[in-house]
């Protein structure tokens, strides 16, 4: 078996089919999508296995059937599954295997039940007559499970959507209607997914885990999508070539060449994905599904920091971030900015604007070799002021915290102010050992006591400053939110036949039992929201797996996450466990992962689990403009 030190095998199976038979809308771009994507896998590295299944519109005439370039190349639904079991016999443990799928895609109408996904293949000389045959979404699951259990790493980009209310002849739209003849002509074998398949499986180290769905919480795999289920995916034209492409593939190419290898991170790649849809005022919002921690083909090899975020760059206009007041930047916090590509040529920015949902950078260093805005930046906080707000008591009749003292003073807090209630208090006892208390002079649970001897003076710093960062995301909150933005939505949990509104009271449930949390969109416009739980090890995470969900107008969303009580931090059995869940809806895409903290523990070591007023700076089209709101849910387990 491989072990991540052995050089893995990689394999890429490109699907693109532009020729859809007679009577179905063609597409220009799909082909041409796998056959740079090939060309750029191969390029980089000759030993990646790359299948390639295409049909191209026979240019010669006017006819739309796939040309015959023999049944290894045409992707028929049975060419497909027939290349992945191919591909699982082959692969390893900790080997790389990479899907890509340019077309259409459809989905199955069904009333009050979620919609099944599905994407638009050829049949082949087999049935239906209408030459296409559909690969549904528990097909696709079955081979993500398959592969996730025998250690395969896979990663899988789908360019296509699976919705068209709006503008259903526009031929650049990657949808097809759905069809029951072809729907009904290929039932789903069903002794292929028992009923084990769709049980609820317990996360591995968070009180909460989603509830499993192929393209809800793939495990061990990450999953880009063009849009979300109720949105439109569409080809775009290259300004320069003039050729056609699907816009996810046309950036997701871009994004690799920029960054010139295989192995950076699958995260790393759609943030910048996003920033190339926000810059070009694109109405498509990509989706990552997973926790992107690995590469295309490759160990991803950038820094786990979920703090880590892309800029987006407008002509004549500022660096931007997509992150505002709403994740706590304040005006003068300083970020470190490097290029995608060479994350060792590194730069100052300091923030000048900060609206609700967006910010702007001016870049410190104008001497810098790298200071244009040509350059494609990633930014990580250096200095952010938000916490700055708390107060912290340190014994001033402890020598040894003297030094603790000065870092906490350089970084911006304030210490043993007199004239301020302090949020926490640092001390030493008589063993030695460091003593946190909250206001309220009580120990702070699984941190209370920490050995001076065996953490530097900076390690104490950082994890004081993670406390603070925790205890600011738990008090989040917006006073002052649209009242027209407020009406617009409506979220609350439901459990045990009952529905709690935000803040309600604590939410009681027993162990293993499931909420669910419900998002109504009351409005006329696209909504987005968010779920990151906070746990009693001082953790923060994203509770979705997933970059975020849109809640179309007049629609609603529902998400279902099974509570369990872990375990305490020396192994010692808890009868109960209490996690706070934050709920953010907004306007506008955004990102709430820079919230993200990882576990601390009573040693003093970080665990870091991968998981997971209205104002404008330029570029937002909404009638909520930047509107955001944020809601807490105290949820308990007991066992």
């Amino acid at each position: 078996m491989n072990s991540e030190k052995d050089d893995p095998s990689c394999f890429a199976l490109l699907v693109g089919i532009d020729a859809y038979p007679p009577g179905l809308r063609v597409l220009e771009g799909a082909v041409r999508d796998i056959e740079l994507l090939g060309n750029f896998l191969r390029n980089k590295d000759k030993n990646i296995t790359v299948y390639e299944l295409a049909a191209r519109v026979n240019q010669t005439s006017s006819s739309t059937t796939p040309i015959a370039e023999g049944l290894p190349t045409s992707p028929t639904h049975t060419n497909v599954l027939s290349i992945f079991d191919n591909i699982i016999g082959l692969a390893r443990s900790s080997d790389f295997v990479y899907f890509h799928f340019s077309g259409h895609g459809t989905a199955k109408p069904e009333r009050d039940k979620v919609k099944p996904l599905a994407l638009v293949l050829l049949s082949g000389d087999q049935p239906p007559k209408c030459g296409i045959r559909y690969l549904w979404g528990r097909e696709l699951a079955r081979v993500i499970k398959r592969m996730a259990e025998k250690g395969i790493h896979l990663t899988i980009t789908l360019d296509c959507c699976y919705s068209g209310s709006i503008m259903r002849s526009d031929r650049w739209v990657r949808y097809l209607p759905y069809d029951p003849v072809v729907g009904e002509a290929y039932e789903v074998d069903a002794a292929l997914f028992p009923p084990s398949f769709d049980e609820v499986v317990p996360s591995r180290s968070r009180n909460g885990s989603l509830l499993p769905r192929w393209l809800a919480n793939p495990e061990d795999c990450s999953i880009i999508t063009a849009c979300g289920p109720t949105e439109i995916a569409k080809e775009l034209e290259d300004r320069k070539t003039k050729t056609i492409h699907g816009a996810l593939s046309y950036y997701l190419l871009q994004a690799y060449r920029i960054v010139d290898r295989l192995d950076a991170r699958i995260d790393m790649i759609y943030q910048h994905i996003q920033s190339m849809f926000r810059e070009d005022e694109r109405h498509q919002v990509p989706t990552l599904l997973g926790d992107g921690k690995y590469g295309i083909l490759g160990h991803g090899r950038e820094s786990s920091d979920a703090g880590i975020i892309s800029t987006i760059r407008r002509k004549d206009q500022p660096i931007q971030l997509p992150i505002g007041t709403a994740q706590g930047l304040c005006i003068g916090d300083r970020f470190q900015l490097w290029p995608l590509q060479d994350e060792t040529e590194k730069v100052l920015a300091e923030v000048t604007q900060a609206t609700c949902l967006r910010s702007a950078l001016v870049i410190a260093n104008k001497e810098s070799s790298s200071h244009n805005r040509e350059i494609r930046w990633m930014a990580k906080p250096e200095r952010r002021s938000a916490v700055q707000q708390f107060r912290i008591s340190i014994s001033p009749s402890e020598p040894q915290l003297i030094p603790l003292t000065e870092i906490l003073v350089t970084r911006g807090f304030t210490t043993n102010n007199e004239d301020e209630e302090p949020c926490m208090q640092v001390g030493v006892k008589g063993d030695g050992t460091l003593e946190i208390t909250d206001s309220s002079d009580e120990p702070i649970p699984f941190l209370s006591e920490l050995p001076l001897t065996g953490l530097t003076t900076v390690e104490i710093a950082d994890r004081i400053e993670h406390l603070l960062w925790y205890k600011w995301t738990r008090d989040l909150t917006n006073n002052h939110p649209s009242a027209t933005f407020r009406d617009s939505y409506s979220i609350y949990v439901s459990a045990d036949e009952r529905s709690f509104q935000p803040g309600q009271k604590i939410i009681e449930v027993k162990h293993e039992d499931c909420i669910k949390f419900v998002a109504e969109n009351k409005g006329d416009c696209d909504l987005y929201w968010f779920i990151y739980g906070m746990g009693r090890l001082w953790d923060v995470y994203c509770a979705f797996k997933r970059s975020h969900v849109v809640v179309t107008a007049g629609s609603d969303s529902t998400r279902r996450i099974k509570m369990t009580v872990d375990d305490g931090p020396q192994g010692e059995s808890l009868s109960q466990s209490d996690d706070v869940f934050k709920v953010f809806v907004t306007s506008h895409w955004t990102s709430f992962n820079c919230l993200i903290l990882p576990e601390l523990r009573q040693n003093g070591n970080k665990k870091t689990e991968e998981k997971h007023a209205i104002e404008t700076i330029s570029g937002s089209r909404s009638s909520y403009s930047e509107a955001w709101d944020v809601m807490n849910f105290h949820v308990r387990t007991i066992r």
